[in-house]
């Protein structure tokens, strides 16, 4: 019983869990259940391994390498213009689809040989030292 236990667990953790890259690092992600203080359904909240509580909206900043065609690069990920914002230089706000997986997504655009980065639009408090 505790075999199967233990079986359970590892494979929860390692088909369950989200994360992305940040910085060529893989940023682990633990949900949040909603609070008063977190209601927001655009948001959902998660906590870091290393304790940072971020939200995360249903949004992908991406970069794109000089020299590639947005359009070319957008159409092989199924993105449809209307959920493109241009924010400057080869850098765009990607709104997705409420059916779209944020972090599945995320992490092929990052590993995309035509993206500099491709990140989770998200939400975190920065404190000053």
């Amino acid at each position: 019983m505790k075999f199967f236990t233990l079986l359970f667990l590892i494979f929860t953790n390692i088909l369950g869990s989200d994360y992305f890259f940040e910085y060529g690092k893989k940023v682990e992600l633990e949900p949040i259940p909603s609070t008063r203080d977190l209601n927001n359904n655009d948001v959902k909240y998660y906590k870091t391994k290393d304790g940072r509580k971020i939200g995360i909206k249903n949004e992908i900043i991406v970069k794109l390498k000089k020299n590639i065609k947005s359009s070319n690069f957008f159409k092989k990920y199924n993105i449809k213009s209307k959920n493109i914002e241009k924010l400057g230089g080869q850098i765009y706000l990607i709104k997705l689809e409420k059916s779209q997986n944020i972090f599945k997504l995320s992490n092929k655009m990052y590993q995309d040989s035509d993206t500099k980065f491709a990140v989770p639009n998200k939400i975190q408090k920065y404190f000053l030292r």
